[in-house]
């Protein structure tokens, strides 16, 4: 079984771009047939743990065999860092812990980071938020916060 369908089996199959849109971010370029969107609310009810607004995951190709992986918060509730980076970590731990499990590789892991959310009651900025997101078996974490509205695609990200 692939890991599309490892995903659809355990957690149904969920598309949020609707969701993404709503929010302000436009996911351009993703189809459906070549990404997974998870809805990260279904995560967390089935595992306890803090979750993502989404997981998207770009299926592998021939060419390399891995897979790309976007964690996306779209804004925090609490807008708390810490909470913030919980989800992070948590979900990120749940599709490296996966896929490890299944024998599947991943090229590459981003934090998407799009809201405004508070450190100790200062308003963070793209500028001050380069710590990254500590995730065990990520090889690379990168935080993005957008100002007002963002566009996303496969290769590009820009704040608008």
């Amino acid at each position: 079984m692939g890991f599309k369908q490892h995903f659809i089996n355990e957690y149904g199959e969920n598309y949020i771009l609707d969701k993404c849109r709503e929010k302000g971010c436009f996911f351009k370029d993703i189809k459906k047939e070549d990404y997974v969107i998870l809805d990260g609310d279904g995560l967390e009810k089935r595992n306890g743990r803090s979750s993502v607004d989404c997981i998207i995951i770009k299926l592998k190709t021939n060419l390399d065999n891995k897979y790309d992986i976007i964690l996306c918060e779209l804004t925090s509730g609490s807008r708390d860092l810490k909470k913030v980076r919980q989800k992070f970590e948590d979900s990120g731990s749940l599709v490296v812990n996966v896929m490890k499990n299944m024998g599947e590789e991943i090229n590459n892991i981003s934090c998407l980071l799009l809201g405004k959310i508070k450190d100790n009651g200062q308003r963070i900025t793209y500028k001050n938020l380069l710590n990254p997101v500590f995730i065990k078996g990520f090889k690379r974490n990168d935080i993005f916060i957008r100002k007002e509205s963002c566009e996303y695609s496969i290769n590009n990200f820009k704040f608008n």
